[in-house]
């Protein structure tokens, strides 16, 4: 990420955080949470465990920049908007049921 002022709302800015590249993921932890070297090195060894840990691995990083830029309640409501939204994407059209 670069040092360029946090989007306008925390759903955009969780949204630009879970769409980072894998090779950025690590260097966003260090950079813009409060997390122990131990506790990245953690998060991190789960990039391996397939699509569902490299999703959390993201939501993760996701909840502690934008709890860091707009509180505990913002997040949970940005991290709610985005997996709404996202199920919405991955749902067939009803026509094809």
């Amino acid at each position: 990420m670069t040092n360029t002022p946090p989007p306008e709302s925390p759903s955009a800015l969780y949204a630009e955080i879970f769409q980072l590249p894998l090779e950025a993921l690590e260097a966003a932890f260090r950079a813009q949470t409060r997390l122990s070297e131990d506790q990245i090195s953690r998060m991190m060894s789960q990039r391996d465990a397939g699509p569902l840990g490299l999703t959390s691995i993201r939501m993760r990083l996701a909840r502690e920049v934008v709890s860091l830029s707009y509180g505990f309640a913002a997040t949970e409501a940005a991290e709610a908007a985005f997996l709404s939204a996202r199920a919405c994407r991955t749902q067939p059209p009803k026509e094809a049921l």
